[in-house]
Protein backbone atom coordinates (compact mmCIF):
# COMPACT_ATOMS: atom_id res chain seq x y z
CA UNK A 1 0.00 0.00 0.00
CA UNK A 2 1.36 3.42 -0.91
CA UNK A 3 1.93 6.15 1.65
CA UNK A 4 -0.81 8.21 -0.01
CA UNK A 5 -3.22 5.32 0.45
CA UNK A 6 -2.33 5.18 4.14
CA UNK A 7 -3.10 8.88 4.46
CA UNK A 8 -6.53 8.49 2.91
CA UNK A 9 -7.60 6.01 5.55
CA UNK A 10 -7.56 8.79 8.16
CA UNK A 11 -9.30 12.15 8.60
CA UNK A 12 -10.03 13.51 5.11
CA UNK A 13 -9.11 17.10 4.35
CA UNK A 14 -11.63 19.67 5.47
CA UNK A 15 -13.17 21.48 2.54
CA UNK A 16 -11.89 24.98 1.96
CA UNK A 17 -8.74 24.62 4.09
CA UNK A 18 -5.41 25.40 2.45
CA UNK A 19 -2.26 23.37 2.69
CA UNK A 20 -0.45 25.55 5.19
CA UNK A 21 0.45 24.54 8.71
CA UNK A 22 -1.32 26.80 11.16
CA UNK A 23 -0.19 27.82 14.59
CA UNK A 24 -1.06 30.59 16.98
CA UNK A 25 -2.55 31.58 20.29
CA UNK A 26 -6.16 30.63 19.62
CA UNK A 27 -7.41 33.65 17.66
CA UNK A 28 -7.29 33.83 13.88
CA UNK A 29 -5.46 37.16 13.94
CA UNK A 30 -2.41 35.51 15.47
CA UNK A 31 -2.07 32.55 13.13
CA UNK A 32 0.91 32.32 10.82
CA UNK A 33 1.88 29.90 8.08
CA UNK A 34 4.71 27.46 8.70
CA UNK A 35 6.43 25.19 6.20
CA UNK A 36 7.77 21.99 7.80
CA UNK A 37 11.02 20.60 6.45
CA UNK A 38 11.11 17.27 4.71
CA UNK A 39 12.70 15.49 7.67
CA UNK A 40 10.58 17.16 10.34
CA UNK A 41 11.50 19.24 13.34
CA UNK A 42 15.01 19.10 14.84
CA UNK A 43 13.86 16.95 17.77
CA UNK A 44 15.32 13.52 18.42
CA UNK A 45 12.71 10.74 18.23
CA UNK A 46 13.32 7.24 19.48
CA UNK A 47 10.98 4.28 19.09
CA UNK A 48 11.00 2.37 22.35
CA UNK A 49 8.42 -0.40 22.15
CA UNK A 50 6.63 -2.55 19.64
CA UNK A 51 4.10 -4.84 21.33
CA UNK A 52 3.61 -8.25 19.67
CA UNK A 53 1.42 -8.34 16.58
CA UNK A 54 -1.96 -10.05 16.38
CA UNK A 55 -5.38 -9.78 17.98
CA UNK A 56 -8.52 -7.83 17.16
CA UNK A 57 -10.96 -5.63 18.97
CA UNK A 58 -14.73 -5.71 19.43
CA UNK A 59 -16.89 -4.06 16.82
CA UNK A 60 -20.27 -2.38 16.84
CA UNK A 61 -21.62 0.77 18.45
CA UNK A 62 -18.84 0.92 21.07
CA UNK A 63 -16.11 1.35 18.47
CA UNK A 64 -16.71 5.09 18.20
CA UNK A 65 -16.65 5.51 21.99
CA UNK A 66 -13.57 3.35 22.63
CA UNK A 67 -11.44 3.66 19.48
CA UNK A 68 -10.02 0.22 18.67
CA UNK A 69 -7.96 -1.04 15.78
CA UNK A 70 -8.50 -4.22 13.81
CA UNK A 71 -4.84 -5.25 13.67
CA UNK A 72 -2.25 -5.57 16.41
CA UNK A 73 -2.64 -6.06 20.13
CA UNK A 74 -1.71 -2.50 21.03
CA UNK A 75 -4.57 -0.10 20.42
CA UNK A 76 -4.93 3.61 19.78
CA UNK A 77 -5.92 4.49 23.31
CA UNK A 78 -4.66 6.67 26.12
CA UNK A 79 -1.35 6.02 27.78
CA UNK A 80 -0.55 7.41 31.23
CA UNK A 81 2.60 7.71 33.30
CA UNK A 82 3.21 7.12 36.97
CA UNK A 83 4.03 10.41 38.75
CA UNK A 84 6.69 8.70 40.87
CA UNK A 85 8.70 6.73 38.28
CA UNK A 86 8.95 6.08 34.55
CA UNK A 87 6.27 3.39 34.43
CA UNK A 88 3.58 3.62 31.76
CA UNK A 89 0.11 2.12 31.87
CA UNK A 90 -2.07 1.35 28.84
CA UNK A 91 -4.43 -1.28 27.36
CA UNK A 92 -3.69 -4.18 25.05
CA UNK A 93 -5.62 -7.14 23.72
CA UNK A 94 -5.42 -10.36 25.67
CA UNK A 95 -4.73 -13.79 24.20
CA UNK A 96 -8.44 -14.31 23.58
CA UNK A 97 -8.31 -11.38 21.15
CA UNK A 98 -11.79 -9.99 21.86
CA UNK A 99 -10.89 -8.75 25.34
CA UNK A 100 -8.43 -6.19 26.68
CA UNK A 101 -6.44 -5.84 29.85
CA UNK A 102 -4.52 -3.10 31.61
CA UNK A 103 -0.75 -3.40 31.25
CA UNK A 104 2.11 -1.58 32.93
CA UNK A 105 5.46 -1.11 31.30
CA UNK A 106 8.67 0.27 32.74
CA UNK A 107 9.95 2.35 29.86
CA UNK A 108 13.59 2.71 29.03
CA UNK A 109 16.12 2.80 26.23
CA UNK A 110 17.21 -0.34 24.45
CA UNK A 111 17.84 -3.20 26.89
CA UNK A 112 16.54 -1.09 29.79
CA UNK A 113 12.99 -1.40 28.49
CA UNK A 114 11.14 -4.41 29.92
CA UNK A 115 8.17 -6.35 28.62
CA UNK A 116 4.59 -5.15 29.26
CA UNK A 117 3.08 -6.72 32.39
CA UNK A 118 -0.58 -7.76 32.43
CA UNK A 119 -1.97 -6.21 35.63
CA UNK A 120 -5.68 -7.02 35.50
CA UNK A 121 -5.24 -10.52 33.97
CA UNK A 122 -8.91 -10.94 33.04
CA UNK A 123 -10.17 -13.35 30.41
CA UNK A 124 -13.67 -11.99 29.89
CA UNK A 125 -13.53 -8.19 30.23
CA UNK A 126 -12.58 -5.08 28.30
CA UNK A 127 -10.43 -2.83 30.51
CA UNK A 128 -9.34 0.47 28.95
CA UNK A 129 -8.23 4.08 29.52
CA UNK A 130 -6.12 3.47 32.65
CA UNK A 131 -4.29 6.05 34.73
CA UNK A 132 -2.22 6.07 37.94
CA UNK A 133 -3.17 7.87 41.11
CA UNK A 134 -0.66 10.57 42.24
CA UNK A 135 1.06 8.22 44.71
CA UNK A 136 1.40 5.40 42.19
CA UNK A 137 -0.52 3.01 44.47
CA UNK A 138 -3.68 2.54 42.39
CA UNK A 139 -4.68 2.29 38.75
CA UNK A 140 -8.04 3.72 37.76
CA UNK A 141 -9.57 2.40 34.55
CA UNK A 142 -12.82 1.84 32.65
CA UNK A 143 -14.28 -1.66 32.39
CA UNK A 144 -17.39 -3.33 31.00
CA UNK A 145 -17.65 -5.59 34.05
CA UNK A 146 -20.12 -6.73 35.35
CA UNK A 147 -22.54 -5.64 32.58
CA UNK A 148 -20.93 -5.89 29.12
CA UNK A 149 -23.23 -3.16 27.78
CA UNK A 150 -21.90 -0.41 30.02
CA UNK A 151 -18.48 0.86 31.08
CA UNK A 152 -17.83 1.93 34.68
CA UNK A 153 -14.74 3.17 36.48
CA UNK A 154 -12.77 0.79 38.66
CA UNK A 155 -9.80 1.19 41.00
CA UNK A 156 -7.11 -1.49 41.12
CA UNK A 157 -4.86 -1.72 44.19
CA UNK A 158 -1.30 -2.41 43.01
CA UNK A 159 -0.36 -3.74 46.46
CA UNK A 160 -3.01 -6.35 47.22
CA UNK A 161 -4.71 -6.69 43.81
CA UNK A 162 -8.16 -5.78 45.10
CA UNK A 163 -10.65 -3.87 42.93
CA UNK A 164 -13.31 -1.32 43.79
CA UNK A 165 -16.01 -0.04 41.48
CA UNK A 166 -15.91 3.77 41.48
CA UNK A 167 -18.74 4.94 39.25
CA UNK A 168 -22.19 3.40 39.32
CA UNK A 169 -25.36 4.81 37.95
CA UNK A 170 -27.48 1.69 37.54
CA UNK A 171 -30.35 3.33 35.66
CA UNK A 172 -29.00 4.69 32.38
CA UNK A 173 -26.83 3.13 29.67
CA UNK A 174 -23.75 5.12 30.63
CA UNK A 175 -20.15 4.78 29.57
CA UNK A 176 -17.69 6.29 32.07
CA UNK A 177 -14.11 6.60 30.88
CA UNK A 178 -10.88 8.65 30.81
CA UNK A 179 -10.32 9.09 34.57
CA UNK A 180 -7.84 11.68 35.85
CA UNK A 181 -6.94 12.26 39.51
CA UNK A 182 -6.41 15.53 41.37
CA UNK A 183 -2.80 16.07 42.57
CA UNK A 184 -3.76 15.19 46.16
CA UNK A 185 -5.60 12.05 44.99
CA UNK A 186 -8.82 13.04 46.73
CA UNK A 187 -10.92 13.74 43.64
CA UNK A 188 -11.42 12.22 40.24
CA UNK A 189 -12.65 13.69 36.95
CA UNK A 190 -13.86 11.56 34.06
CA UNK A 191 -15.91 11.63 30.88
CA UNK A 192 -19.39 10.13 30.84
CA UNK A 193 -21.39 9.23 27.71
CA UNK A 194 -24.93 8.02 27.18
CA UNK A 195 -24.98 5.15 24.72
CA UNK A 196 -28.42 6.26 23.55
CA UNK A 197 -26.96 9.56 22.34
CA UNK A 198 -26.14 13.01 23.56
CA UNK A 199 -22.89 14.77 24.31
CA UNK A 200 -20.31 13.53 26.76
CA UNK A 201 -19.98 15.20 30.15
CA UNK A 202 -17.08 16.00 32.43
CA UNK A 203 -17.89 14.63 35.88
CA UNK A 204 -15.95 15.55 39.04
CA UNK A 205 -16.33 13.34 42.11
CA UNK A 206 -14.56 12.14 45.22
CA UNK A 207 -11.93 9.53 44.44
CA UNK A 208 -14.30 6.81 45.69
CA UNK A 209 -17.02 8.02 43.28
CA UNK A 210 -19.11 9.93 45.82
CA UNK A 211 -20.45 13.48 45.47
CA UNK A 212 -20.36 13.35 41.69
CA UNK A 213 -21.14 16.61 39.88
CA UNK A 214 -21.44 17.45 36.21
CA UNK A 215 -19.03 20.30 35.47
CA UNK A 216 -18.81 20.74 31.69
CA UNK A 217 -19.69 19.25 28.33
CA UNK A 218 -16.72 17.45 26.84
CA UNK A 219 -14.29 14.57 27.18
CA UNK A 220 -10.58 13.69 27.69
CA UNK A 221 -10.09 15.55 31.00
CA UNK A 222 -6.59 16.23 32.38
CA UNK A 223 -6.12 17.62 35.90
CA UNK A 224 -3.54 20.41 36.29
CA UNK A 225 -0.63 20.05 38.76
CA UNK A 226 -1.92 22.92 40.91
CA UNK A 227 -5.27 21.16 41.34
CA UNK A 228 -7.32 24.16 40.27
CA UNK A 229 -7.79 23.52 36.54
CA UNK A 230 -8.97 20.68 34.32
CA UNK A 231 -8.10 20.80 30.63
CA UNK A 232 -10.53 18.90 28.42
CA UNK A 233 -11.83 18.64 24.86
CA UNK A 234 -15.12 20.06 23.69
CA UNK A 235 -16.70 19.71 20.25
CA UNK A 236 -17.89 22.97 18.75
CA UNK A 237 -21.59 22.47 17.88
CA UNK A 238 -21.36 24.54 14.70
CA UNK A 239 -18.08 23.41 13.17
CA UNK A 240 -18.06 19.94 14.82
CA UNK A 241 -14.34 20.45 15.44
CA UNK A 242 -12.61 19.57 18.70
CA UNK A 243 -11.01 22.34 20.73
CA UNK A 244 -9.21 22.41 24.05
CA UNK A 245 -10.96 24.06 26.97
CA UNK A 246 -10.06 24.68 30.62
CA UNK A 247 -12.40 24.36 33.58
CA UNK A 248 -11.54 26.52 36.60
CA UNK A 249 -12.80 24.59 39.62
CA UNK A 250 -12.58 27.56 41.99
CA UNK A 251 -14.70 29.93 39.89
CA UNK A 252 -16.65 27.12 38.17
CA UNK A 253 -16.05 28.78 34.79
CA UNK A 254 -14.72 27.48 31.47
CA UNK A 255 -12.36 29.09 28.97
CA UNK A 256 -11.49 28.22 25.38
CA UNK A 257 -7.77 27.75 24.69
CA UNK A 258 -7.79 26.74 21.02
CA UNK A 259 -10.03 27.28 18.04
CA UNK A 260 -9.52 26.91 14.32
CA UNK A 261 -10.31 24.79 11.26
CA UNK A 262 -8.79 21.61 12.73
CA UNK A 263 -9.07 19.22 15.66
CA UNK A 264 -7.13 19.76 18.91
CA UNK A 265 -7.25 16.76 21.22
CA UNK A 266 -5.69 14.86 24.15
CA UNK A 267 -4.41 17.67 26.42
CA UNK A 268 -1.73 16.76 28.99
CA UNK A 269 -0.01 19.10 31.45
CA UNK A 270 3.70 19.36 32.01
CA UNK A 271 4.66 18.73 35.67
CA UNK A 272 5.26 22.45 36.34
CA UNK A 273 1.80 23.32 35.01
CA UNK A 274 3.19 25.93 32.64
CA UNK A 275 2.54 24.07 29.38
CA UNK A 276 -0.10 21.84 27.82
CA UNK A 277 0.98 19.17 25.34
CA UNK A 278 -1.68 17.98 22.90
CA UNK A 279 -2.32 16.32 19.54
CA UNK A 280 -3.69 18.25 16.59
CA UNK A 281 -4.28 17.77 12.89
CA UNK A 282 -3.11 21.27 11.98
CA UNK A 283 -0.48 19.66 9.74
CA UNK A 284 -1.62 19.46 6.12
CA UNK A 285 0.65 17.72 3.61
CA UNK A 286 1.29 18.55 -0.03
CA UNK A 287 -1.61 16.32 -1.09
CA UNK A 288 -4.08 18.11 1.16
CA UNK A 289 -4.36 15.37 3.77
CA UNK A 290 -4.29 16.13 7.47
CA UNK A 291 -2.08 14.34 9.96
CA UNK A 292 -2.07 14.47 13.74
CA UNK A 293 1.14 15.65 15.37
CA UNK A 294 2.24 16.53 18.90
CA UNK A 295 2.23 20.22 19.83
CA UNK A 296 2.66 22.21 23.02
CA UNK A 297 1.38 25.60 24.13
CA UNK A 298 1.40 27.84 27.18
CA UNK A 299 -1.26 27.05 29.76
CA UNK A 300 -2.98 30.23 28.53
CA UNK A 301 -3.29 28.79 25.01
CA UNK A 302 -0.61 31.07 23.54
CA UNK A 303 2.66 30.28 21.78
CA UNK A 304 1.55 26.97 20.28
CA UNK A 305 4.34 25.18 18.44
CA UNK A 306 4.81 21.73 16.89
CA UNK A 307 7.01 19.04 18.40
CA UNK A 308 6.61 16.31 15.76
CA UNK A 309 5.87 15.96 12.06
CA UNK A 310 5.19 12.79 10.10
CA UNK A 311 3.01 11.46 7.31
CA UNK A 312 1.26 9.29 9.89
CA UNK A 313 -0.58 10.15 13.12
CA UNK A 314 1.00 11.04 16.47
CA UNK A 315 -1.62 10.94 19.20
CA UNK A 316 -2.34 10.94 22.95
CA UNK A 317 0.79 12.50 24.49
CA UNK A 318 1.84 12.14 28.10
CA UNK A 319 4.73 13.93 29.81
CA UNK A 320 7.27 12.08 31.94
CA UNK A 321 7.32 12.76 35.67
CA UNK A 322 10.56 14.76 35.35
CA UNK A 323 9.23 16.74 32.37
CA UNK A 324 12.16 15.72 30.16
CA UNK A 325 10.31 13.48 27.71
CA UNK A 326 6.96 13.14 25.98
CA UNK A 327 5.53 9.71 25.21
CA UNK A 328 2.87 9.33 22.54
CA UNK A 329 1.03 6.77 20.42
CA UNK A 330 1.68 6.70 16.69
CA UNK A 331 1.11 4.50 13.65
CA UNK A 332 4.26 5.82 12.02
CA UNK A 333 6.19 3.10 10.25
CA UNK A 334 3.07 1.13 9.37
CA UNK A 335 3.07 -0.32 5.88
CA UNK A 336 0.70 -2.20 3.64
CA UNK A 337 -2.37 -3.44 5.49
CA UNK A 338 -0.88 -2.53 8.88
CA UNK A 339 -1.97 1.11 8.85
CA UNK A 340 -3.19 0.76 12.43
CA UNK A 341 -0.03 -0.81 13.76
CA UNK A 342 0.18 1.48 16.78
CA UNK A 343 3.35 1.80 18.86
CA UNK A 344 4.63 3.94 21.71
CA UNK A 345 7.22 6.55 20.82
CA UNK A 346 9.12 9.11 22.80
CA UNK A 347 10.58 12.54 22.11
CA UNK A 348 13.11 14.27 24.32
CA UNK A 349 12.14 17.83 25.24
Amino acid sequence: MSSNRIKKLFFPVIAGVGVVLLTGCGTTADYKALQPTADGMPIREVEITSPPNGGSGPEGDLASVLPLNSDGVFIDTRISMSPINDELVFSMHTGRRSYMNVYTWRSGNGEDAGEPVDVTRDIDRINVEPTFDPQGEFIYYSSNYPDARYWKLWRYDLVDGSRTQISDDGSTARVDTSPTLSPDGRRIAFASYDREGGQSRIIVADSDGGNAERKATGHSPSWSPNGRLIAYVSTDPESELDRIMVLDLESDTTRTLTRGSYHDRHPAWTPDGELIVFSTNRVVDEDGYRHFSIWQMDASGRNARPLTFSTYHDMRPVVSSDGDAIFFVSNRGSTGGEVQDWRIWRINR
